[in-house]
């Protein structure tokens, strides 16, 4: 798995001031595509390079489950297979800044700053891995 480099940014409002997990509505700040874990891992190994992707994800290997955080934007259709659009107003666990592993919610690619991915980039991520044949292991 590609590894994310740099320190989360300071001063990003919706990130925990505290050590705690934080529930935020999805559609406030951001919206929210939930990705299983290992189509996420598999999109993220195949961007070339593989820090090409430069938006916060957020990991929990309990639910096999990673979260896109991208820019609000318009309304589009999403018809993506294995993935989802959160609604607006679904809550999702975010983890502090320095949560960076473990078994529960932490940042597979923490926030580098106020810049978010469109949709349309998310989209093209997703779209190119399935291009791309899974590895066996």
């Amino acid at each position: 798995m590609p590894e994310a480099t740099g320190a989360p940014a300071p001063g990003i409002r919706w990130l925990p001031a505290s050590g705690l997990i934080v529930s935020r509505a999805a559609g406030v700040y951001w919206e929210a595509v939930r990705v299983s874990s290992s189509d996420a891992q598999q999109a993220l190994q195949a961007a070339r390079p593989p820090q090409n992707w430069n938006g916060p994800v957020i990991a929990n290997d309990y639910t096999n489950a990673w979260t896109f955080l991208l820019a609000r934007g318009p309304k589009t259709r999403w018809d993506v297979p294995g993935s989802r659009i959160l609604r607006h107003g679904t809550r999702v666990g975010i983890p502090p800044a320095a949560a960076r592993c473990g078994p529960d919610t932490h940042w597979a690619f923490p926030p580098q700053g106020p810049h978010l991915p469109s949709l349309t980039e998310l989209r093209r991520l997703l779209t190119s891995a399935s291009d791309h044949p899974r590895r066996q292991s």
